[in-house]
Parts: C-alpha cells; structure tokens; sequence
C-alpha cells in the first residue's frame, strides 16, 4: 500500500513536509513524520507537483500497525482481498484487492472504524471472541456481492490485538452457477414437453399448451411408479384418459385396467361390483357368483372414478382393503389376497367433503398419494383448435363428409368459456359437421349455448339500433345516441360495475364518467 492509495485531494498549495506518493507505507519513516508539527503532508509525483494529502496521525497510525503485522509484499499480489483492524476495530490495512472487490478507493476505508464501513461485519465477532470464521457465499449487503472468507484473530501475549480477514470475491461464479442451474432447468423442462409431445402423439391425445403439457410431464413422472394417484377436474376434461395413459405407462401395462364409476352404480350394488359374490349371496344373484372388479385387476390397475360419491360405509371397506391388501367377496367367508394400483378422480372438493362429514380424512390420504389438477378447455389456450379440427377429421370421416370450419367459429371458440369442456367440445363437433350446409360450420350450426352472446348483440341491434336508423337527425346525434345505448348495455351486462365496463369498452376514467354525465342530462332533457 502506497501513500497515493490514502490520500485525499489537496486543500492548499503549500506543505512544510512534502511525501512521494509512490513511496510505500512499510518504508516510510513514521518517527521522522510522528516528530513534525504538521498536521496534514503534502503528497507529490515524480515531478513534484501536489497532487494530495494525508493527516500526519493516520499516516503515524498505519505504519505502525503495517510494519507491526503486515510487512510482505506479496499480500499486495494475491488475488485475495484482505482487511485488517485492530483491537478498537480501526482498519489499518487493506491490499488493493480488497478496493478492487468492493469497489470502493483504499482512501475511502483506511482509517476508519469497521462498523463505519459495513455495521455487523463478522470480523467484529472474531475481534470479541477470539475465534476464527470460515464462511462460504457470504452476502456482502452493502455491495451486493457473495465472497468465500476466512477470519483470523491478530493474537499477542494471549491477548486479541486485532483480526484479519481474506476473502475471495466468487459472484461471478455464483451467478454463472445460477446460469448452468437455469439452462439446467429449461432444457430439462424442454425434454419433458418433447418426451409429453412423443407420449400425446403415442396415445393420440391432442394439446400443446403450456398447463397441459405440464400435467402430462407430471403424469409421465408418476406412472412408472405404484403410488395412488388423484385425478381432480371438472366434468368433461378427460380424466380417464390420464387414468389410462398413467396406466399404460407403468409397470404394470401389460395387465388389465378396471374402471368403476361410483356415481353410475345404485349404491347397494357397488359392493358387489368392487368384491364380487358368491354364488346365493343374496336375492337376485347369478347362481355361479360374479368376480368383483378388484379381482378382474389384480396385478394391475383399478380407476374408481366420481370417487367422492362411494357411500361412507363402502369408505371404510376400501379402506380396509387398502390397508390388509385383500378383500372378502359377499357371501365368502375367505379373503383373497389382491395386489392393485388404484387410481381415483374426482370432479368434488373432497377437503369440504372431509368437513362435512361425508369423506373418510384416512381413505382420502390412502388414495391422495399424488394430485394431478387436469386444466379446464378454457385455460388450455390455442389446444381448442386443435381439438376441434381433429374432431373435424374423426367427424367428416364418420359421417363421410368435408366439412370446414369458418373463421367466426374458430374466434368463437376461442371466446367461449366451455363449461363441459371437452365433452362439449366433442358433442359440438359432431351436431355441427352433421348439420352444416355447403360443408362450412358456421355460427348457426353451433348449438344453441354456444351462441347466448348472439342473441344478446343482436337483441340489442334490434331494440337499441334500429329505431336511431329510423329518427330523423344529424349524423352526430344519432351516432351520439348509439354510443349512449352500448354505454348502458354494457352495464347492465356487468350489474353496474364501473370499472369492467370501462375495460370492456376500452374507455379512459374521465371519457368514461363524462359520458355518463351526458346520458343523465339526456335523462333529465326527457
């Protein structure tokens, strides 16, 4: 450390003691200095103009201490930064560094207490206590950097004169780690859409969207295992075929998979279809008994689906069954081992159900091994193309015809909220290529929910435009008159909510609010 390092900029244009500032602390005379009456030296280049100054005292200060601990050069060398304070918690010694790592000139730092610079500063600690810190990614807060450091105590007599610390500055490679961690990420994300886009196209499954490619990635990930899986979603957005394609992607594919829907069957017949019977079990049984559906999928995988609406008693049979891996078939007083996967879906809150008594909290944890949340037609973006022009080819084909789809429809897609999802989707399709005429779907081919927003544009034509076409007036008046009537139509259809009927009609607060004091005034005008 030089004396041009901790000067500052020069206050006058005459000194009594004039100092090179190429000369090093550790050679420089601080009897000599310590002796002089001067209270700031001058500092000079090598063609002596004044180019700063130091206060006598730090100079004093720091060549002490440098000559006391710090007398190699070669701390001036290494890629390290390196702080020293002493026992009061003044630095009297950085390297260059450590100006280099935090940014900040050695003139700014030298001679000041350590809390000045950085309050909390672990060197602190190790000045009480005595005791060395070694610390990796340590967050300098003050600079935003990570630093690997070591913190020594200066020791003496058994006594803490000071301490000292050496760090390296490692943010780039932190943030080059983050880097690799993030590309890391996005190709491993990459392969799984290409690996869910390759398992679609296996199994004829339509949808490229962000939500539904991620489901698929999920389902891919837990089929090859045995844990219960939870299918939840709306009605209509194809839980069984998830059941399937986890199925079919397990170990167990090359044995059956048995579906029971637990809302389809009367509720004193589900537990003969789950256990079988014997024969003579009860009234109105078939005299060689019948194999119950966890028989038929031994080995392989059951999907009891609208599994929230199993009675509470058959709750606790599964249960059982669960738990002991065997069942009894009616009438039998042998149980029979069984070994089966159990998938489930469901369309309900079962967590509701829970609290109201009317679902097992055991058998929904039993079952509840992995939830996958299938997304609504609504959310699955540009997949409602893609849908309906595969049901477009599965239609035209069955129904040996060539229809199209018009360029209304598609936007009319896109814009409908598809409350039965893809079941709507499908039934859609299929009215629709049947119907059409000249072999182009057209909205009036669409079924007739689809086209509520229809009647309401065209209602409002018939009741609110057609009689300004018939008035007599300026084109201004009458263009102001329709503007009002959509104004008022449009809340209406929002029950008075301001604020979405600006957004819906892309009008500025004040446009907005200025408008509406217009049509008051027209009120009161009549």
């Amino acid at each position: 450390m030089k004396l041009v390092d901790i000067m500052r900029k020069p206050s006058r244009n005459i000194y009594e003691v004039l100092l090179s500032g190429n000369q090093s602390l550790t050679k420089t005379n601080s009897i000599q200095i310590a002796q002089s009456e001067e209270e700031v030296l001058g500092i000079v280049n090598e063609e002596k103009e004044i180019i700063g100054e130091v206060k006598r005292e730090l100079i004093v200060f720091l060549v002490e201490k440098c000559n006391e601990y710090m007398k190699s050069v070669v701390l001036e060398n290494i890629e390290e930064g390196i702080v020293a304070i002493d026992k009061s918690g003044r630095i009297f010694y950085v390297n260059s560094m450590y100006a280099v790592i935090l940014g900040v000139p050695v003139h700014k730092v030298i001679g000041k207490f350590m809390h000045e610079i950085e309050e909390g500063a672990s060197i602190l600690d190790v000045l009480k206590t005595g005791e060395p810190i070694h610390q990796k990614n340590l967050r300098i807060k003050s600079i935003g950097k990570y630093v690997d450091v070591k913190i020594y105590p200066i020791m003496e007599d058994e006594q803490i004169e000071g301490a000292y610390s050496i760090f390296k500055d490692i943010t780039e490679l932190k943030e080059l780690g983050r880097e690799v961690r993030r590309v890391r990420n996005v190709a491993s994300d990459y392969l799984r859409q290409n690996e869910a886009l390759k398992e679609l196209k296996n199994h004829n499954i339509i949808g490229e969207s962000g939500p539904f490619l991620d489901v698929i990635s999920k389902t891919l990930i837990v089929a090859p295992t045995d844990i219960s899986v939870m299918v939840r979603g709306e009605n209509g957005v194809g839980k069984e075929i998830f059941a399937q394609l986890i199925h079919k992607n397990s170990l167990r594919k090359k044995m059956p998979i048995v579906s029971l829907n637990c809302a389809a069957i009367p509720e004193n017949l589900i537990e003969s279809e789950l256990f079988g019977y014997e024969e003579g079990a009860f009234t109105g049984a078939v005299r060689q008994g019948k194999v119950g559906k966890f028989q038929l999928a031994d080995k392989g995988t059951l999907f009891l689906d609208e599994i929230g609406d199993l009675p509470m008693h058959l709750q606790s049979k599964l249960l059982r069954v669960l738990q002991e891996g065997e069942i009894q078939p009616l009438g039998s007083k042998k149980s029979l081992k069984i070994d089966v996967r159990i998938i489930t879906a469901t369309n309900q809150p079962l967590e509701t159900l829970i609290k109201e008594k009317k679902f097992r909290k055991d058998l929904y944890y039993r079952l509840n091994g992995i939830s996958l949340f299938i997304p609504q037609l609504k959310e699955r973006g540009t997949d409602v193309i893609l849908l309906a022009q595969y049901f477009l080819e599965k239609f035209n084909k069955e129904f040996q015809k060539e229809a199209k789809i018009s360029r209304e429809v598609y936007n009319a897609f896109m814009n409908y909220d598809w409350p039965g999802n893809v079941r709507e989707l499908i039934n859609c399709m299929k009215s629709s290529v049947l119907l059409c005429a000249d072999n182009l779907i057209t909205l009036e081919d669409l079924p007739s929910g689809m086209t509520e927003m229809e009647p309401e544009m065209r209602s409002m034509v018939s009741e609110e435009v057609h009689p300004l076409l018939e008035e007599e007036g300026a084109l201004k008046d009458r263009i102001k008159k329709f503007e009002q009537s959509i104004i008022l139509h449009t809340l209406e259809k929002h029950k008075g909510d301001y604020n979405t009927a600006m957004l819906e009609l892309g009008l500025a607060k004040r446009t907005f609010y200025r408008r509406l004091e217009e049509i008051k005034e027209e009120v009161g005008k009549e």
